[in-house]
């Protein structure tokens, strides 16, 4: 991470103590592009964060999101 190089994106996320139910998922666009994604649950809320990887190896977010999760407002 730009801000902090002594621990990865993943450590990062992992370790967040407020998010529950992580999970971590990897697919390709229809136009190839790579992505990871990121979900958990913080405080009754559902966080998505997905993160495009470039063909240099290197990566950005692209998507974030967080929704109530019992009524699906935003």
């Amino acid at each position: 991470m730009k801000f902090d190089k002594s621990i990865t994106v993943g450590q990062a996320f992992d370790n967040w103590e407020n998010c529950k139910d992580k999970k971590w998922t990897e697919f390709e666009t229809s136009n190839k592009k790579q992505i990871v994604e990121f979900t958990c649950e913080i405080n009754k809320m559902d966080c998505t964060v997905q993160w495009l990887i470039n063909l240099d190896d290197r990566s950005e977010v692209i998507y974030a999101k967080v929704t109530e999760n019992k009524n699906g407002k935003i």
